[in-house]
């Protein structure tokens, strides 16, 4: 009887070799310890020696809506920490809740000094009831105690304050130029939009389209109109190529052009 062999090889088992680590002395290594732990105590030592407290605030810029016990009732639980230890960043965030502040730079002049330079944002329109946007039309504060009546009277739903700021903003300087003063933009929930005019002029120019019909306004109808603003009541642009105008009476119409002509007089 024949044996049958086995074709399997048996499997070798190799060793794999290790890294040796390098072996550091015991005095080698606490000598390290000790520098260690050395340095890092002068180092915090240190620190606490030189965290004096803070006791001068320094505040510039053109500030004006913002009173400085303001300023330094927001900075009260940050002024309890020292010179060094002082949470900047912290300090600048809380300055910058405040309602008029745009921007605050903060910096530490040695040895207990903060220099605080401040910007206030720059009203350009009123926002609802008491509410006010800004040059960027970013709505900065919606508790203002002052009425600015010199401001333009801007309105429109939650949420889209910057879109009805840049319809007034693309408008202001083509107004000036056009002598004509606005009194009230307006959007509605639809998205309409709609401008009154100081003298009592509404212009609408709906929901779709308003940039290209607000420079159809400056382009064709103000040139054409020119010379009849105080006989018009309305102004409709809300069409594909052109506009339609609603006159005044013309009773009414003489009594604007009277009072208006009494206004520039005066």
């Amino acid at each position: 009887m024949k044996t049958l062999k086995s074709n399997r090889r048996k499997a070798v088992k190799r060793s794999r070799s290790l890294p040796v680590l390098p072996r550091i002395p015991l005095r080698s290594l606490i000598i390290s310890l000790s520098v260690i732990v050395v340095v890092g105590g002068a180092f915090f030592g240190s620190k606490i020696l030189l965290d004096n407290p803070i006791r001068m605030l320094i505040l510039q810029g053109s500030f004006q809506r913002v009173p400085s016990i303001q300023i330094e009732a927001a900075l009260a639980s940050n002024l309890n920490h020292g010179f060094l230890s002082a949470d900047i960043t912290e300090m600048r965030r809380q300055i910058e809740r405040l309602d008029w502040i745009d921007k605050a730079e903060i910096r530490r002049i040695w040895p207990d000094t903060l220099k605080i330079e401040l910007t206030e944002h720059r009203a350009v329109a009123r926002w609802g009831k008491g509410g006010l946007l800004n040059i960027h039309g970013e709505l900065f504060t919606e508790n203002v105690r002052h009425t600015f009546p010199e401001l333009p009277q801007l309105t429109g739903p939650d949420g889209r304050e910057k879109e009805v700021a840049d319809y007034y903003l693309s408008v202001r300087g083509p107004l000036a130029q056009a002598n004509l003063k606005m009194q009230r933009l307006s959007m509605d929930d639809r998205g309409a939009v709609r401008l009154f005019l100081e003298d009592g002029q509404e212009i609408r120019f709906g929901q779709n389209g308003v940039t290209e019909r607000l420079d159809r306004f400056f382009t064709i109808v103000v040139p054409t109109l020119v010379s009849k603003f105080t006989r018009v009541r309305y102004v409709d642009l809300r069409y594909i190529n052109g506009f339609a105008v609603r006159w005044l009476p013309e009773v009414v119409a003489s009594q604007v052009a009277q009072t208006q002509a009494v206004t520039d007089s005066g």
